[in-house]
């Protein structure tokens, strides 16, 4: 396998922190361990998402509910299962698969209900596994518009890089994969940790394109945060920026967040994101240009805490 690199890190300059510290810090956010993690289908969240099955056109969901076509329940950490739809209201639906009890250890987790109309792309419906009862999956609807945003301004600078066009290509033929890990170092002043986030693109055509920059050759915009959530961010760019070019398309995102306390250490802790994500709007301001970025691979659920208490710091409030 051709590993792409996403960004160029700059280890060697203070070494790294003892394990069991690492571990710590990482399970404080939710990330349990250092191991880099495959992210399969990592561009779902490129693709047109619902809030519900209603909201597609009936010619489109009767096969479905017809049975005569399955969904897919994506999960990071399988590949994808199909699934019968047997029923939907308002809040949730209900399918059969095999072997359900393969699910359970995915209770409270998030899926992916994939419901695929080739050749068009196939609609994404976010949910959370909530039971599974008598051989039948109950699934409550996510709308990631509902979760909370904050306001979290970046120290240093931000960027933003489009993906070259063979990024695209081989989004769509689900060419590639990325992996995401966490690192941690100590800081380069006293009393503080650093800890990286970064989301890395694998090739898997074995491409002997070993080395490659991946995002090499295409410009960089930098910006503002205006507001974050475990799910995405919303950023203010120049307005000379060609934003509504960039909708649907692959990005890398790098910020570097206020430092924060995390209950795992007295240190202070400085956290970088490099990740990658999709550009699922753009609004032209007066003065800028917002462009509001998807993560291919959400935040863990402990970031919302973590962003709450640097919007609380950021407003001065206690």
């Amino acid at each position: 396998m051709t590993h792409l690199k996403l960004i160029r890190l700059h280890p060697g300059r203070r070494s790294a922190l003892p394990h069991a510290q690492q571990a710590a810090l990482s399970r404080a956010l939710g990330i349990p361990t250092r191991r880099r993690r495959p992210i399969y289908f990592p561009f779902l969240l490129s693709y047109p998402q619902i809030d519900a099955p209603q909201r597609l056109a009936p010619a489109v969901l009767q096969p479905f509910v017809e049975q005569r076509k399955s969904v897919f329940l994506v999960h990071p950490v399988f590949l994808s299962l199909p699934a019968l739809l047997t029923a939907f209201d308002a809040q949730a639906l209900h399918v059969t698969v095999p072997e359900p009890t393969r699910l359970r250890p995915y209770t409270r987790q998030r899926l992916f209900v994939v419901f695929p109309v080739l050749p068009q792309p196939a609609y994404v419906l976010p949910t959370r596994l909530e039971h599974i009862a008598a051989g039948r999956v109950t699934l409550t609807y996510q709308d990631p518009r509902h979760e909370p945003w904050r306001y979290v301004p970046s120290t240093g600078p931000l960027s933003v890089q489009l993906a070259p066009p063979s990024a695209l290509a081989a989004r769509d033929l689900y060419q590639l994969r990325v992996t995401r890990e966490l690192s941690w170092r100590p800081g380069g002043v006293a009393h503080a940790l650093e800890g990286e986030l970064v989301d890395r693109v694998e090739d898997q055509r074995g491409v002997p394109e070993a080395g490659l920059d991946f995002f090499r050759g295409t410009p960089t915009w930098q910006g503002e945060i205006y507001d974050i959530s475990c799910g995405g961010v919303c950023l203010f760019l120049p307005p000379d920026v060609r934003g509504p070019a960039a909708v649907q398309q692959l990005v890398s995102l790098c910020l570097r967040l206020p430092p924060v306390r995390l209950a795992a250490t007295p240190e202070q802790v400085v956290l970088s994101l490099h990740v990658l994500g999709t550009v699922r709007a753009v609004r032209t301001l007066p003065t800028d240009v917002a462009l509001h970025v998807r993560f291919l691979d959400r935040l863990p659920e402990a970031f919302g805490g973590l962003l709450a208490q640097l919007e609380r710091a950021a407003w001065g409030a206690p």
